[in-house]
């Protein structure tokens, strides 16, 4: 069984969904009919409820980390039974999760990293099949060049996560992160309220 829950943070609503085992699925955008056809995608035989107050302690906690209030997550991980999940990708993810806050790696350097200097393209793919965002810190991820390169959910939200994570607070108006963030909410989300 599969518990999930829409929430509001301050980039913009979520969907996170969690077994018993652990949160298994975190994405940015999107309706309930896609949330659920990617979950179903990644664990077709399981059953989904909406609950909101079993994924609090979640959404708490992401919510804690988007406000600056915790550099590090604690919540259990579900993600090796995902349909997704091959070995190499799950290698990456734990690398990721190794990344520290406030820094960032290459593609590159990863790939490097886990003893396959030819795969940065690989690396890539699997940040971008990540199901956890922010948990497995992808947006860590840019360009052996510096340039930011792709973020599955905007590369606008992906600025203001690193600006956030640079020390530049979310909620502050007028910051770089605060102005990122009411333009990345502007472009990634204005639609997605009409298809929830």
């Amino acid at each position: 069984m599969i518990r999930y829950a829409r929430a509001t943070t301050p980039l913009g609503p979520v969907w996170v969904a969690a077994t018993p085992d652990g949160l298994c699925q975190l994405a940015f955008d999107g309706n309930r009919a896609a949330f659920l056809g990617q979950l179903k995608a990644c664990f077709a035989d399981a059953t989904c409820i909406e609950d909101p107050i079993a994924l609090s302690p979640f959404i708490a906690q992401i919510n804690a980390w988007l406000n600056g209030q915790r550099q590090q997550f604690t919540l259990p991980l579900d993600i090796a039974h995902s349909a997704t999940a091959t070995p190499f990708r799950q290698r990456v993810w734990q690398a990721l999760q190794q990344i520290p806050y406030g820094e960032t790696r290459s593609y590159a350097q990863l790939a490097h990293r886990l003893g396959a200097p030819r795969a940065a393209r690989a690396v890539a793919n699997a940040c971008a099949a990540n199901p956890v965002a922010l948990v497995i810190p992808c947006h860590r991820v840019i360009q052996k060049n510096g340039a930011l390169a792709g973020y599955r959910w905007g590369e606008q939200r992906k600025a203001a996560l690193l600006a956030m994570e640079a020390g530049v607070c979310l909620s502050a108006p007028g910051s770089q992160c605060a102005n990122m963030l009411e333009s990345a909410h502007s472009i990634c989300c204005s639609t997605v309220n009409a298809n929830v």
